[in-house]
């Protein structure tokens, strides 16, 4: 009987044996193969989602250039006193507050420019103007001031009656610091 198995055995070890063989084959060479196909699915996922962010960005380009323009146009524009120099900005703030208070028919007494400020991100420019006038005239400076391009702010007033005025008289004299506004200078321009 040992014979008649002995040839049934010999068949059952040699496909156990091929079994055992095509396994390790399996572990060795297709695993892998499965796992690094996995790996390189998950990773075009990824790419796939981060082509997505650059074609959701690449159709808002147009309103992202929009917005940089405006903000481009607001640093270079009529809000922001011009030149190089901070000397040179007071002067033209002198310049323009004396051409707004002539305008307005009042004659300014003195001028002189004020300390340069940092406020907020802004350097700010001061020039204190004195003059005597009336309510009405002061009331059209103040407002010529504030509507003036590159913005004007003004800062303090103070206003007295006129030393030698008569009791009739509404002259008053009037002083005040006007300000003009820059980016501070580590600001970056666009």
């Amino acid at each position: 009987m040992s014979e008649r198995f002995s040839p049934l055995l010999h068949r059952l070890a040699a496909i156990g044996l091929l079994l055992a063989v095509a396994g390790v084959g399996l572990a060795l060479l297709v695993l892998p193969l499965i796992g690094h196909d996995s790996t390189l699915r998950a990773e075009i996922g990824r790419q796939r989602e981060l082509l997505g962010r650059f074609e959701a960005f690449a159709a808002n380009r147009d309103v992202a250039e929009t917005v940089a323009g405006q903000a481009r146009a607001v640093m270079s524009g009529d809000l922001f006193l011009p030149d190089e120099t901070d000397a040179l900005r007071a002067a033209n703030l002198v310049a323009a507050v004396t051409d707004i208070a002539e305008k307005n028919g009042v004659r300014l007494s003195s001028t002189r420019a004020l300390p340069v400020r940092q406020q907020d991100g802004l350097q700010l420019i001061g020039v204190q103007a004195e003059f005597e006038t009336d309510m009405k005239r002061l009331q059209l400076v103040i407002a010529a001031v504030e509507m003036h391009r590159p913005a004007l702010f003004v800062q303090s007033v103070q206003i007295a009656p006129s030393a030698g005025r008569r009791r009739d008289s509404d002259e008053l004299k009037v002083r005040f610091g006007i300000f003009g506004a820059v980016p501070a200078q580590g600001e970056t321009k666009p």
